[in-house]
């Protein structure tokens, strides 16, 4: 009788057991799988597709070429050998292959500088300079270092009011001084807001300083 308790024990006990193990395997499951498909994951991000297919390719031909070898008289340890150099090789092209495949970085994108506006006090004036139109031309307030525009601006305006095209300013009291300015013009010579903007229209020109 006691035999068979025990023998009924036993088999309760292997039976527990076994319980135990499903239950531990089942709630293991997902763990595992989740962490395969996380080390997947990283691989493709390390060689790209094109690098894990070559990994896998090469450990597939590394592990068939062992079990040849082996099986036709090599010895096991240079069999291994020639697997691990095989291994190492194919590691190390599928690292090459994902950097020639890897984007360059994108150049640093640099802060766009403000366009510099100019006071809107100068809306309200009706006389310029020629030094000071050219620079209103380009956006540029009066004052201000020149550019190679403003320099164009001013060689143009200039050269319009030796042709007659914009009128200048009559400031001076001498005549023989304003005939001599008028044959001369500089980058001092005055020149009425009027005249500037028609001069500017008629060439499809729309400066901001100029606009109403």
């Amino acid at each position: 009788m006691s035999e068979l308790q025990s023998d009924h024990s036993s088999v309760q006990g292997r039976q527990e057991f076994v319980a135990l193990t499903n239950d531990a395997q089942t709630d293991a499951s997902p763990a595992i799988i989740r962490k395969a498909a996380a080390d997947l994951k990283e691989a493709i991000d390390r060689f790209g597709r094109l690098g894990l297919a070559i990994v896998i390719a090469g450990l597939t031909f590394a592990a068939a070429d062992t079990l040849w070898a082996i099986h036709f008289g090599v010895s096991a340890p240079l069999a291994i050998a020639a697997a691990y150099c095989t291994v190492v090789a194919t590691v190390c092209l599928a690292a090459v292959m994902a950097t020639l495949q890897k984007k360059p970085d994108a150049p640093p994108e640099h802060p766009v500088a403000p366009k510099p506006t100019i006071s809107g006090a100068w809306k309200l004036t009706q006389t310029f300079s020629v030094s000071d139109a050219c620079r209103l031309m380009c956006d540029i307030e009066p004052g201000a270092m020149v550019t190679q525009d403003c320099i164009a601006w001013a060689r143009a305006l200039l050269e319009a009011i030796e042709r007659r095209e914009l009128p200048i300013v009559e400031t001076a009291k001498a005549s023989g001084l304003l005939a001599d300015r008028k044959a001369k013009p500089n980058w001092h010579s005055v020149i009425t807001r009027e005249a500037l903007k028609s001069w500017t229209q008629l060439r499809g020109i729309s400066p901001q300083f100029l606009q109403d």
